[in-house]
């Protein structure tokens, strides 16, 4: 990766203080590491981990071959070193460390404006992520702990057990960090695809080669089936067309967009027109028999489309013609091999995939659920990562009956319920200008096959994303986002650093307003994080949120209660007109006690509470005129720890009278 401009040109003071920032960034990444590689029974994990660091401190680029190769085969990997989690991530996040290293002991020159421009809407994503997850935090904040003890919480999550997948703050913790990993991997294949294309082309190769051990554990599984099933000609003849095999990834589907993403650069690899390369051939029948037993329609689809163009579309010599013929082997294989089994693709049994019709449905009501979301979050989405967990609010009664949540099913329309428009621009934003320079390098260059292939890959990739979620499986996402880099690099490679005099007026003044869009953006983004916690918590479910209490129990007289802590608060419906709350003390102490009760941010009102009969403190409410959905009841014991037992509130509504 490039360090900004000021790194290498600066004055000697500012380059240090850059240096130390980069120093401080990858301690930072990193401190995440050091409970996990301190865990028992871990040591080939740990030793693994370091070596990589230490490799891209050295030499980022045979480090990144190494995490984009193993990143796919994170969780088999992980199995065999006996890791706690997935080796995907901390793989990849080993290798960002050791790169942050290495630009900081020795920093490079000034990036062309190719590669600058994409950091941009990079950076832009990257902000819009963060922030979704803290106003996603702002609202858990009040149903998990106080201001001070829950920052705590937070950081201890983020800083000792990310990787161990600590809930409740996990989920949306990943959906801030994670895609960090995921830029940061797209920023260095980028960085060092531009430096030398030689590289790019290396990084294409490393995802080929991970696709290929993907496929190659698929054969071994659907061969050990075939073992088991007694009979292994008559086995392996009747489950070829049905089974569904991914013993890397637990989506099948996922499994398939990585195979279909990973066989028109194999398929690249071997387009020479001096003659067809036979290894890298054989490696693309071992990734499509992988395609073929992940079993996903639309990742098959895809795949053949793209494969299909890149023939019609290339030169006339004896590699066209070698893949053509293949192809049309291929097909008639399957096509005969589908006869007997059509009818599973359509009306398949309960254990293999559902129906096409079925499949249909559900997508298209997933799609309508999105655009539910949309109308009802335009700008900001419902937050990252959190499509899954409030889908239960907008499906139909069709899927609730199968589900009770569920994804979108298509991965760009996920993006823009859970980002909104500030995600979504700078989401098309990068692509459109990593599409435009592909276009632009096209033209100029004669480009080789294994970038035709790539660009061909994330195409194929692309259009399985509108049927599924892929890159809501890590080591896809992983995979993918680092040949999108690889692929930045390489189309932005013949682009040398601009002197601030060279560029046309025009020219500079694009760069310019993109720059301070860009830069303003992020601003924006983090200085919302506040306004949009408020908002976001006024129209939050507060009902079942509270802090200072114990779990649910019933008393011996029949009260359900929960034991309070020294500060405890609850949130109530902001209509009503008063709140009956049973309290007492428990039964082991002799004197009484004094609670006091603050709604909102009004004085307190002090309630002396003794015996050990139920108190039926009385609550009134003055009108509400903020518009908010809950009120917050917030309950202190000012004389020291009282165990103090708290019944279910009685909450009256205006006009209604309290029952004795």
């Amino acid at each position: 990766m490039e360090p900004p401009a000021f790194l290498g040109r600066g004055p000697r003071a500012i380059a240090i203080v850059g240096r130390v920032l980069l120093v401080a960034l990858a301690i930072l990444a990193v401190w995440p590491m050091r409970t996990y590689l301190s865990l028992s029974g871990v040591s080939w994990t740990a030793a693994l981990l370091v070596l990589v660091l230490v490799l891209a401190a050295l030499r980022p680029a045979d480090a990144l071959l190494v995490a984009i190769a193993l990143a796919p085969l994170a969780i088999p990997l992980g199995t065999i070193l006996r890791s706690p989690s997935s080796l995907g991530t901390p793989l990849v996040r080993a290798c960002l460390v050791g790169c942050l290293v290495h630009l900081a002991v020795r920093p490079h020159g000034r990036l062309a404006e190719g590669p600058r421009s994409l950091m941009r809407p990079a950076a832009v994503l990257a902000a819009v992520y963060l922030a979704s997850c803290a106003v996603q935090l702002i609202v858990l904040q009040v149903s998990t702990d106080d201001g001070w003890p829950f920052l705590q919480l937070v950081a201890a999550t983020a800083c000792l057990h990310y990787f161990l997948d600590w809930a409740p703050l996990h989920p949306i913790l990943a959906a801030g960090i994670f895609p960090l990993d995921c830029l940061g991997l797209f920023a260095a294949a980028m960085v060092l695809g531009h430096r030398s294309p030689p590289v790019g082309r290396r990084l294409l190769v490393a995802t080929a080669v991970g696709a290929a051990g993907l496929a190659a554990l698929s054969l071994i599984e659907f061969l050990r089936l075939a073992l088991a099933g007694g009979s292994f000609w008559s086995t392996l003849g009747s489950q070829w067309a049905t089974v569904r095999i991914s013993p890397a990834f637990p989506d099948v589907n996922a499994a398939g967009s990585y195979l279909a993403l990973a066989l028109p650069i194999v398929a690249g690899l071997a387009w020479r027109d001096d003659g067809v390369r036979r290894r890298w051939l054989l490696v693309a029948a071992l990734v499509a028999a992988g395609l073929w037993l992940a079993g996903s329609r639309a990742a098959v689809a895809s795949a053949t489309l793209v494969l299909l163009l890149m023939v019609l579309g290339g030169r006339r010599t004896r590699t066209s013609v070698a893949l053509l013929l293949a192809g049309a082997v291929l097909m008639a294989v399957a096509v005969y091999g589908l006869r007997p089994t059509l009818a599973a693709w359509f009306d398949p049994p309960a254990s293999t995939q559902r129906s096409l019709r079925v499949a249909f449905n559900v997508r298209a009501e997933m799609a309508r659920t999105a655009f539910r979301m949309v109308e009802d979050h335009p700008a900001f989405g419902v937050g990252a990562g959190a499509f899954y967990r409030r889908s239960s609010e907008y499906i139909t009664p069709w899927i609730h009956e199968r589900v009770n949540a569920e994804n979108a099913h298509n991965n760009f329309l996920q993006v823009v319920a859970e980002l909104g428009l500030v995600g979504t621009v700078p989401f098309v934003w990068l692509f459109v200008a990593i599409g435009s320079r592909a276009r632009q390098f096209l033209r100029r260059h004669r480009a080789s096959g294994a970038v035709i292939g790539a660009i061909g890959g994330l195409v194929a990739f692309a259009l399985t994303c509108l049927t599924g979620h892929p890159l809501l499986i890590q080591p896809v996402a992983l995979a993918f986002w680092a040949a999108v880099g690889a692929v930045a690099g390489i189309v932005t490679s013949d682009e040398e650093p601009a002197e601030p005099a060279v560029p046309a007026r025009s020219d500079a003044g694009r760069v310019r307003w993109s720059a301070i869009v860009a830069t303003s953006s992020v601003v924006l983004l983090v200085a919302s994080v506040p306004w949009r916690g408020e908002v976001a918590l006024a129209g939050a479910d507060l009902r079942d949120a509270a802090i200072g209490f114990s779990r649910w129990e019933r008393h011996q007289d029949g009260t359900t209660f929960r034991y309070m802590k020294e500060h405890a608060q609850f949130f109530v419906p902001a209509g009503i007109a008063a709140l009956r709350l049973p309290v007492r003390i428990d039964p082991g102490r002799s004197s009484g006690a004094n609670i006091e009760i603050r709604i909102d941010d009004r004085p307190p009102d002090r309630v002396h509470v003794e015996g050990e009969q139920w108190t039926r403190v009385m609550i009134g409410f003055d009108r509400d005129r903020t518009g908010r959905r809950y009120r917050r009841v917030r309950l202190e014991v000012p004389n020291g720890p009282v165990r103090i037992l708290v019944g279910r509130p009685e909450e009256l509504r205006p006009g209604t009278r309290p029952v004795p």
